[in-house]
């Protein structure tokens, strides 16, 4: 698979993105990292575990779209940097293409 990476990285940006990812109780919780940013460009991954599986064995839904909506928050972020905006979702939608209970969830939106 081909590694998943921002045209143009941001550093400092990333750093900061460290910051906030050790701030946040709830991507603590889940487990949500920034692996790369760059201008309208963000991903960012969960190492499946076994507190992300439901009770059928695959990772929950709400772990995908929890994954989806941060990284969605990064980029937009990332577009704005280094001015700051406040932006929050009004709408998600996550098409789910098969089940998954192991490896690591990686998200790069668009």
């Amino acid at each position: 698979m081909r590694e998943l990476m921002c045209e143009a990285g941001n550093d400092e940006l990333l750093r900061t993105m460290k910051a906030i990812e050790e701030l946040s109780p709830y991507w603590t919780l889940i487990g949500i990292r920034v692996e790369d940013v760059g201008r309208d460009c963000a991903i960012g991954l969960v190492e499946v575990d076994r507190k992300h599986l439901q009770v059928l064995g695959t990772v929950h839904g709400g772990v995908h779209a929890a994954l989806v909506d941060a990284m969605a928050w990064v980029a937009i972020i990332s577009h704005y940097y280094p001015r700051y905006v406040i932006a929050v979702t009004t709408d998600l939608t996550v098409k789910y293409l098969k089940p998954i209970n192991e490896g690591v969830l990686r998200q790069k939106p668009g």
